[in-house]
């Protein structure tokens, strides 16, 4: 049935199962799967990290041993490998898999020695300066946490540099948004807000995730109130009066769905059309110079 799906949108069965994948289907991408030839590497990477957001480790293990190390896919091969042992309860120790890696020049598995470290309580040392570094250990996080593992996501952020749970999950939940993650990153800094509820970075990011999110309202409410915590940040403000305006919008466009030839609702989607440009221009200027945009 997922096969004549595929064909009727002449889709090939990698990219159907990649946006299945994306979508969070993730026992149809499987289904999918099944179906095509054993033996493409992408593919039984994917397999596999179905089988992790699914919580099927033997499954994910059975298809990692199909895959042969080294190569372009190394990197995601390791990653995938390292959480199939730390998301099992309790999370078991991914060290066998760490042998002989070059941790000086792979960030993938420097990352993934630290996580290991943090996991398996051996402690951590500084915040690693390398952003290149910073990127791997929060890419690991991140995914941890999408496979359903919040305790080892906190974990691996500690890594990181994260001294605590609410840091942890300000830490993520800025590089979930940064990666366009939307959903995630709502619920990470929802997490970090529950902890800190006076934190205005939190606040101000929580705001541009429901931004992101076309939440316009509930994105004013919070940029205003990231404002009045940190009253020194333009750019909080800056932000808070366009999704005001953002807001506005929303009313009008959805006042012209019932009403279209209202000349009124017109006026006014061009005035604040045109306000928007401004507010954007004033973000933009507001937010070039400030250490917290």
């Amino acid at each position: 049935m997922v096969t004549r799906l595929t064909e009727s949108l002449d889709l090939p069965v990698a990219e159907a199962a990649r946006l299945l994948f994306d979508g969070g289907e993730y026992a149809t991408c499987l289904n999918l799967l099944a179906e095509e030839t054993i033996g493409n590497p992408e593919t039984t990477l994917l397999r596999a990290r179905c089988f992790l957001h699914l919580g099927d480790f033997t499954g994910a293990e059975e298809s990692l041993s199909q895959l042969e190390a080294g190569g372009a896919l190394s990197g995601k091969i390791l990653k995938t490998t390292c959480l199939a042992q730390w998301l099992r309860q309790p999370p078991q120790s991914a060290k066998r898999f760490l042998y002989g890696c070059d941790e000086q020049a792979d960030p993938v598995a420097t990352a993934c020695m630290l996580a290991e470290a943090a996991i398996m309580g051996k402690g951590t040392g500084p915040p690693p300066e390398a952003p290149a570094l910073q990127e791997e250990i929060l890419a690991l996080a991140l995914a941890a946490y999408q496979c359903g593992g919040v305790a080892v996501a906190r974990t691996i952020c500690r890594a990181a540099g994260a001294p605590n749970d609410a840091r942890a999950y300000l830490l993520l939940g800025e590089y979930a948004l940064s990666k366009g993650q939307n959903r995630e990153a709502l619920e990470l800094l929802e997490f970090a807000l529950k902890e800190q509820p006076g934190d205005a970075r939190a606040r101000f990011l929580y705001g541009c995730a429901c931004a992101g999110a076309n939440l316009h309202f509930e994105a004013f409410t919070h940029l205003c109130r990231a404002a009045q915590l940190a009253p020194a940040e333009r750019c909080f403000a800056a932000w808070a009066g366009e999704q005001l305006i953002s807001a506005l919008l929303t009313l009008v466009y959805a006042g012209l769905n019932r009403e279209p030839q209202n000349t009124s609702l017109r006026v006014a989607l061009f005035r604040l059309a045109a306000a928007r440009r401004q507010a954007a221009r004033l973000k933009e200027a507001s937010c070039s110079g400030s250490t917290e945009a």
